[in-house]
């Protein structure tokens, strides 16, 4: 797909924090909520979690979640059955993704990733307020989010090249004018000099 944000999982990057997670579906099945298997993926340089319906080579995935999107991730209460290997991540509008690992381990080294994640400067998140009643991480939608983000970096990116390019005409006009400054101070002391020799021969002249 465009700018290649959807990634087949055989593209997946090296240095991608994978493997397979529970997640708890959040619709009731007869009453109950289930665990469904995901193959996730946490890809630093896209700065993105997907999660795929398996490992397969050439699908594509279930989902994407946008690093803009994440406002923490957690562990569970104690309270809750198989709480050691369970977390959440927490996602503007009010949505939680639960999961859980194969184990305590497994869980810790998510945990680590995610938060590594954010601790680099996350721009743009305001882009989200318009997506945060929709389901956003949906192939479609995250699309439509991906762009938008895109084109606010790109607006970023311009305004940010026309500051800099009129702080640097500023600086080169500056200088220019400190030169001439500078010009104009050694002319007047040279002609200071001259005056000051001629009256000085003048005054010698008198004697």
């Amino acid at each position: 797909m465009e700018n290649g944000l959807l990634s087949p999982a055989h593209e997946i990057s090296n240095s991608a924090c994978t493997g397979q997670l529970l997640r708890k579906c959040p619709k009731r099945v007869l009453g109950k909520r289930v665990w469904q298997k995901r193959f996730f993926v946490l890809e630093p340089e896209k700065r993105t979690i997907a999660y795929y319906a398996n490992s397969k080579t050439g699908t594509m995935p279930m989902g994407v979640i946008a690093v803009q999107a994440i406002r923490g991730v957690n562990n569970v209460e104690e309270s809750k059955k198989n709480y050691t290997s369970r977390f959440t991540i927490d996602l503007t509008g009010d949505w939680l993704f639960e999961l859980r690992a194969q184990s305590r381990a497994e869980k810790e080294r998510w945990l680590l990733a995610v938060k590594d994640m954010l601790k680099e400067n996350v721009e743009f998140r305001h882009i989200l307020e318009k997506f945060k009643h929709s389901k956003y991480w949906k192939p479609s939608i995250y699309q439509k989010l991906a762009d938008d983000i895109e084109k606010e970096r790109k607006r970023t990116q311009k305004i940010y090249d026309a500051d800099a390019k009129k702080a640097t005409k500023d600086s080169h006009r500056r200088k220019t004018i400190a030169r001439e400054v500078q010009s104009a101070v050694e002319s007047y002391a040279g002609v200071s000099r001259v005056n000051s020799q001629r009256r000085s021969k003048i005054g010698g002249m008198g004697e």
